[in-house]
C-alpha cells in the first residue's frame, strides 16, 4: 500500500495545477494498536520487508562453498 500510495502521489503533482497543495496520506486501522499513520516519504532504501524474516534455516554447506569460491 506504501509503495502505491507513493506512486499516486507522484501521479497527482505531476497532473496538479499546484503541486505543492497535493495530498496523499495513507494509515492503519487495527484494534490492538490503533490507529496509525504510515509515513510515505521515509528513506525506504536498505529496508527488509517484513516478509523475508529469519525462517531459521541455516545456509548449506554447498551454498557457503559457492559464495566463498565465487562460482
Amino acid at each position: 500500500m506504501q509503495q502505491c500510495a507513493r506512486r499516486a502521489f507522484a501521479a497527482a503533482n505531476m497532473i496538479a495545477d499546484n503541486p505543492k497543495a497535493t495530498r496523499v496520506s495513507i494509515w492503519s486501522e487495527d484494534f490492538f494498536t490503533g490507529h496509525e499513520q504510515i509515513a510515505l516519504l521515509d528513506d525506504v532504501l536498505n529496508v527488509t520487508p517484513d516478509t523475508a524474516s529469519d525462517t531459521g534455516e541455516a545456509v548449506s554447506d554447498e551454498m557457503m562453498a559457492a559464495l566463498r569460491d565465487g562460482t
